[in-house]
């Protein structure tokens, strides 16, 4: 079953990372990486979602770093995840 919300569902998506003129418009960081081990390979999607209350356009960039291992045999032509 998946889960919405900030870091997997655990923070209360009412009041996570919100945009305000209080918070100065600054960036907010986001770990989404809380998984088992054995759904390391699995595929994973980001939904980004929110609701513009005001009379301006937004620029917002997204930022996604994933780190993982990955095996690369050049002879073969194949890529491996995992160590």
């Amino acid at each position: 079953m998946s889960k919405s919300g900030v870091d997997g569902g655990l923070d209360d998506v009412t009041n996570a990372g919100l945009l305000s003129q209080r918070s100065l418009y600054r960036f907010i960081a986001v770990d989404i990486g809380r998984r088992l081990p054995s759904k390391d390979g699995a595929s994973k999607s980001i939904i980004v979602s929110g609701t513009n209350n005001t009379n301006y356009a937004l620029t917002i960039y997204y930022h996604i770093l994933r780190e993982g291992v990955a095996t690369v045999d050049t002879a073969m032509g194949t890529v491996t995840q995992g160590a």
